[in-house]
């Protein structure tokens, strides 16, 4: 794919950032222009504003270069939890001095994957804070991140054709949409379907969902983790998420309780943004067994319907 010559549907606007390296040392100090981390950071900067996104508009292009780098927080490659946290922290206040603005984005650099730094980064910003890490006042950061795995661009080694644009390119994509943009919408077939559908008297509006639950390998360890995403605008290109941890362990069905409180969030937040209440709902549930199909219909579903009754006064099509 080539997203030369294309700018995102609706840029977001990213102001206030930060960075944190976890590439060890010996990677870069051989590293030659157009590789290492300067180059790099201000190639992506030119492919976020060449897509649209807007970025701290009073600082020139090279001035917030140079702000992101040398506020860039190093840590080792083998950093602790602590350490990822304390560091993490102090990109977020510096970005926060430097652009006047709560910091919205810290971008991470890591080596290469598999490897648990970049669990261990997502826990860090985004996991409710310990007893311990309140007793040392380090509170829950709420702190979304962006990992950049240099093994899989030209960070750390000679560039190779395309790899540094496409590889930007995806980057940028997964930014803007978590800073509330939209990188695409349908195809003009689609939306005039979608357009004329909604346009007759009796078309109930369209909210769509997505169900699942995602187990942890044997390596890995840990707990089974289920989400549910719902579309929050008419172009079904916004989402809003859900995200719990589940204990049963071997099977594919979520806590009835859990989905119940998830689906209601999520009606809220699009009643909320739109001051729309859907009158269809469409599901998507992925990897169900047939032995589960059941559970599914009979608990699953009728518990979506349960709260969109209580919450909306009345009966959808599902």
């Amino acid at each position: 794919w080539n997203m030369n010559s294309f700018q995102f549907s609706d840029p977001a606007e990213l102001r206030s950032w930060g960075l944190v390296s976890l590439l060890p040392r010996r990677a870069l100090q051989d590293c030659r222009p157009p590789c290492g981390l300067d180059p790099w950071v201000r190639d992506l900067v030119t492919r976020m504003m060449d897509l649209g996104m807007r970025l701290y508009s009073n600082m020139s292009v090279n001035e917030l270069c140079n702000a992101l780098l040398q506020n860039t927080v190093w840590l080792d490659d083998n950093a602790s939890m602590h350490e990822l946290k304390d560091g993490l922290c102090k990109a977020q206040s510096r970005a926060a001095d430097t652009f006047r603005e709560k910091c919205q984005l810290v971008v991470c650099f890591i080596h290469r994957i598999p490897s648990p730094l970049y669990r261990d980064i997502k826990l860090a910003a985004e996991l409710e804070a310990s007893a311990e890490d309140i007793a040392c006042n380090r509170n829950s950061l709420g702190l979304v991140t962006q990992v950049v795995v240099a093994e899989r661009t030209d960070l750390v080694r000679n560039p190779q054709a395309n790899r540094r644009s496409q590889y930007q390119a995806n980057l940028c994509m997964k930014i803007n949409a978590k800073m509330g943009g939209v990188n695409t919408k349908w195809a003009l077939e689609v939306q005039q379907f979608l357009s004329n559908y909604l346009k007759q008297p009796q078309a109930p509006s369209l909210m769509v969902f997505g169900i699942d639950l995602t187990h942890p390998g044997r390596v890995e360890g840990g707990r089974s983790i289920a989400a549910v995403v719902g579309s929050l605008d008419k172009d079904l290109c916004r989402y809003g998420h859900q995200v719990w941890e589940e204990v049963v362990a071997g099977s594919e069905a979520v806590s009835k309780d859990k989905l119940l409180d998830a689906v209601h969030k999520l009606l809220l937040q699009r009643l909320q943004e739109t001051n729309n209440k859907p009158g269809c709902l469409i599901i998507y549930r992925d990897g169900v067994s047939d032995a589960e199909l059941d559970y599914v219909r009979q608990i699953e579903l009728q518990a979506i319907v349960e709260v969109y009754t209580v919450l909306a006064g009345l009966l959808m099509s599902v």
